[in-house]
């Protein structure tokens, strides 16, 4: 697996053997979608904001993400 943030505001999850990433966390918008199309509401963000920081903790499904608002979310990746 491989955690990624971008300048587009959003943390993207990857797997090697997919070609496109599994699960992504948009802080832009109202609802995030994951992987089996589940929509989890969460807060708005301003569109010019970007994810400036990503930690994931080490062996475990946990990853803590923050924009350049100072937003932070912790986020639990399924397994």
């Amino acid at each position: 697996m491989l955690i990624a943030c971008s300048e587009t505001n959003e943390v993207y999850t990857y797997y090697k053997k997919c070609q496109r990433h599994v699960c992504k966390y948009d802080f832009t918008q109202e609802t995030t979608e994951d992987i089996s199309g589940l929509q989890v509401p969460k807060m708005s963000e301003s569109p010019t904001d970007f994810v400036s920081a990503l930690c994931w903790k080490k062996e475990s499904n946990i990853v803590m993400a923050a924009n350049s608002q100072g937003k932070a979310q912790i986020l639990q990746l399924s397994p």
